[in-house]
């Protein structure tokens, strides 16, 4: 069966950052934030991916880094390996506009994310604080008082609860008790 898309990469090299030119659309900025927990996974773990680059009509033939900037900070004295890819300047800027963000439409399964959070630790301080900090957008905290609005109609004392779809998630289990009680029926909307 033939491939259905071209294969774009050359050959991997190993190179040392100050060999590469940071792609001059690069946008991102890379903080401490976000470069200690990377270099705890480099130090702990180890280099497990390419950075991509290719050779540049528009920087006069030089070897220009499309994704990798970040890494390329953190050490001098370091080999990495690259994918050489054999694109054009647009293809780079295309791809290097695109990549990160198609990534990022990736649609979460919460629960999926909240078990693996919860069964993943680090050795690495940076690591372990950064999972658990990933870990706590995946965990519903429900509020200690929701806000509850009790009145009463035709003779009942009624309740009403106004949440989102993450807090009604949460208490969910709690309705569907609460309607199983005589004298006592719930309406969810």
């Amino acid at each position: 069966m033939a491939n259905a898309y071209s294969l774009r990469i050359l050959r991997t090299e190993l190179h040392y950052a100050r060999d590469l030119l940071p792609h001059p659309l690069q946008y991102k900025a890379h903080p401490a934030t976000q470069l200690a927990p990377l270099r705890g996974v480099l130090e702990s773990i180890g280099i497990c991916g390419n950075w991509t680059a290719y050779y540049s009509p528009r920087a006069h033939g030089a070897l220009v880094m499309i994704n990798g900037h970040g890494r390329a900070t953190l050490r001098d004295d370091q080999l990495w390996p690259v994918d050489i890819l054999d694109v054009t300047d647009q293809e780079a800027d295309i791809l290097l506009l695109s990549m990160d963000p198609l990534t990022a439409l990736a649609q979460i399964q919460e629960e999926q994310a909240r078990q693996a959070y919860a069964q993943t630790k680090s050795t690495d301080a940076a690591v372990d604080a950064f999972l658990q900090e990933q870990a706590a957008r995946y965990t519903v905290k429900v509020p200690e008082a929701l806000p509850l609005l009790p009145y009463i109609h035709d003779g009942l004392h009624r309740i009403e609860i106004t949440c989102d779809a993450r807090i009604y998630a949460a208490i969910a289990a709690t309705l569907d008790t609460w309607g199983t009680w005589e004298g006592c029926e719930v309406h969810v909307t």
